[in-house]
């Protein structure tokens, strides 16, 4: 097994942080983000100990001799990038600015649910955190589940 390779695993401990899977002699820890695209609580309540899961090694933690990995990664058809990609160009689409920060405003949509960036200049000057606006996606890449916006209007 080598990093980028994506492989069938069988689940052996579910914990509130993640879930624990057994590939031959190697064990692949994939934390809660790197589960699904839809948030997840409790990864108890979709993973079972048995379970056959399909995964991607992104890297490997020599200190706990264990493997990382992303089910995400395998399911790229399930990706609200790929359907904000999808989406006709000038689509425009509601956001809440989850904050402002050095360079970018974080916005976080909900229909698909995703987080983009507004680059510092693009953001009006009477934007701040927590409001509600409508923006239209200036570039996406899939494969880095990166999206960036353009606000066209503050909303609230």
């Amino acid at each position: 097994m080598k990093i980028g390779d994506a492989v069938c695993a069988t689940v052996i401990r579910v914990e509130p942080y993640g879930v624990y899977l057994q590939h031959g002699e190697h064990e692949i820890l994939v934390l809660v983000p790197e589960l699904s695209w839809q948030p997840m609580a409790n990864p108890a309540e979709k993973f079972s100990a048995g379970d056959r899961v399909r995964v991607k090694l992104l890297r490997y933690d020599s200190g706990e001799a264990i493997f990382i990995g992303s089910v995400r990664a395998v399911s790229i058809k399930e990706s609200p990038y790929l359907q904000l990609a999808t989406m006709e160009p000038g689509t425009r689409l509601t956001a809440r600015i989850y904050g402002i920060f050095d360079g970018a405003a974080i916005v976080e949509l909900t229909n698909p649910l995703l987080l983009g960036k507004v680059p510092v200049d693009r953001i009006p000057p009477t934007c701040k955190a927590g409001d509600l606006v409508e923006v239209i996606a200036s570039s996406v890449d899939v494969e880095r589940s990166m999206a960036f916006f353009e606000i066209v209007t503050k909303i609230s």
